[in-house]
């Protein structure tokens, strides 16, 4: 019996799995198929979620780049360091 890392099955449910040997014995067994259908699943509920997260920005032009202002100074203010 050969052993099957979950990362083939992941690689197998995003459809970047090379190895054929490995493809065709995870097709025939069943358990290791509900593996991979699980993988896919979550893959694809994870690519919706990040969708979501880009549309879901509504500031203006204008507030994106005063929030981007305001953390640069912050990130600038952290690198300084203190004279007496």
């Amino acid at each position: 019996m050969k052993n099957i890392e979950d990362i083939e099955l992941i690689r197998l449910a995003e459809g970047s799995l090379n190895n054929k040997t490995s493809k065709e014995f995870i097709e025939k067994d069943k358990d290791l198929m509900k593996k991979v259908k699980t993988f896919k699943n979550t893959l694809d509920a994870l690519k919706k979620f990040g969708s979501l997260l880009e549309n879901r920005d509504t500031r203006s032009e204008n507030e994106k780049l005063s929030a981007k202002i305001v953390k640069l100074s912050f990130s600038n203010l952290r690198n300084l360091k203190k004279t007496s």
